[in-house]
């Protein structure tokens, strides 16, 4: 009598959890059918009710994770990376697709040397796996302007990030040996010469026409009326501000041109990355 409660208890027991099982399945089903309708907000609420109903084992519960990771992904970066974590199984099948998430996530925080550990983190990537990680890493190099020669990625459906990144490579070349005191001395030679030397041809050309016009006036007022001519008085203190604002303007415009190409290298790479990272978050 004891073996046959036993026996009908364990019965019983497989049939709720496979019951449990299914349901899950279900559920997991229609989460990920939220998120591949971009409903991300209505995701998260799903997910959450599947933690709270379902005691998960650890297969389950990574795969959550993942799922709630991918409802954030667009809307919450920090609790997406928070969720991408928790993927800490190297032999899961997630694993790497957490990590590689993760870097381009930093890499859209700036966060550059997060992006690239993460990059480390990832082993035995499958081809496409290898795609994505050899154009973040290539990514991550060009915007920190240490690549020397042109990039090649392995993938040959990556032309167009490639050819991105080879000619945001050159623009951060163009302005990293550029020097404050050139660009100063220059000006001083002649006005708004630092600045095109920098590359900010019309503010250059502008401050050439201004200060030559105060310079010019300042002559006509000597020329005139002499030192104690108004005019003279006037236009040759202009000409003193602004020539020396030029020169000190020609020096900060290095280091803000510099701040200006990195910051639109980074817009472009993060722009071309959009494709092939989209590519991935729909591949799991």
């Amino acid at each position: 009598m004891i073996f046959l409660r036993i026996f009908l208890f364990f019965c019983f027991f497989c049939l709720v959890k496979c019951v449990l099982a299914q349901d899950f399945e279900k559920r997991i089903d229609f989460l990920n059918y939220l998120i591949n309708k971009e409903l991300y907000n209505e995701a998260i609420l799903e997910s959450e009710l599947i933690k709270k109903q379902f005691k998960n084992d650890s297969e389950q519960k990574e795969l959550l994770n993942i799922l709630i990771a991918k409802s954030y992904f667009h809307i919450d970066k920090d609790s997406a990376l928070y969720y991408l974590d928790m993927i800490k199984q190297i032999e899961h099948k997630y694993y790497n697709y957490s990590k590689l998430l993760s870097s381009y996530l930093y890499l859209l925080d700036k966060e550059n040397e997060k992006a690239t550990i993460e990059l480390l983190k990832v082993q035995n990537m499958d081809t496409s796996e290898n795609c994505i990680y050899d154009l973040l890493n290539k990514s991550i190099l060009t915007i920190e302007n240490k690549t020397k020669d042109s990039v090649r990625l392995i993938c040959s459906d990556l032309f167009y990030q490639e050819r991105v990144i080879n000619e945001n490579q050159e623009k951060l070349k163009s302005i990293k040996n550029k020097s404050p005191l050139i660009a100063g001395v220059m000006s001083g030679l002649v006005p708004g010469l630092g600045k095109i030397y920098v590359g900010k041809k019309k503010e250059g050309i502008s401050n050439f026409l201004i200060i030559s016009l105060l310079g010019y006036q300042a002559y006509e007022g000597y020329r005139i009326g002499g030192k104690k001519d108004l005019r003279f008085i006037t236009f040759s203190s202009l000409f003193s501000v602004f020539y020396i604002g030029n020169i000190w303007g020609s020096t900060l415009s290095v280091q803000i041109k510099k701040q200006e190409t990195y910051e639109e290298v980074y817009n472009n790479i993060s722009v071309a990355l959009t494709v092939p990272v989209d590519k991935l978050f729909k591949s799991k």
